[in-house]
């Protein structure tokens, strides 16, 4: 049989048990903001962000130690207000500097953006976006409608 002494023995010392628990909460709370970051953040900037135009200023190829990837850095307008931010993304090709592209924004939150350089702006549409900025990308269809509406506004002041 066991003595009094070993029967009052704790398993473990209280300390231990202390940190243990401590640890699992933290990796329970870590991965509960990670689970935030990526699902429910993501949505909202694909739900309820804003497209408008931004243009490329540079482009720095190899960053970091992951030669594989490249940073684009432009420009944007939204709400009246210049922003500016960074797209980081596999083989960006220099060139793409100075050419404009669709780039979507978070509500209220101007550095989170999303680059589409699948979706180059035409070269013919030099007419600036809403200060809203659009709900969707614009067709070809929709861009040429409003450079047709601005041309033939009649108090618009012809520009040469």
């Amino acid at each position: 049989m066991e003595t009094d002494k070993e029967m009052q023995r704790p398993l473990r010392p209280p300390g231990k048990v202390l940190e243990r628990s401590i640890i699992v909460c933290a990796v329970i709370a870590l991965a509960g903001l990670v689970i935030y970051k990526v699902y429910f953040e993501a949505d909202i900037l694909s739900e309820r962000g804003r497209y408008t135009i931004a243009e490329i200023t540079r482009v720095n190829p190899r960053i970091g130690r992951h030669r594989h990837r490249s940073r684009a850095y432009f420009n944007y307008n939204l709400y009246g207000e210049p922003h500016s931010g960074s797209y980081t993304h596999i083989g960006l090709n220099t060139s793409l500097a100075g050419h404009r592209y669709f780039v979507l924004v978070a509500p209220g939150q101007t550095k989170r953006t999303r680059l589409f350089t699948d979706y180059p702006v035409p070269d013919w549409f030099t007419i600036a976006p809403p200060d809203t900025g659009w709900a969707a990308i614009p067709s070809d269809k929709e861009l040429r409608q409003m450079v047709l509406r601005r041309n033939s506004d009649p108090g618009r002041i012809p520009v040469e």
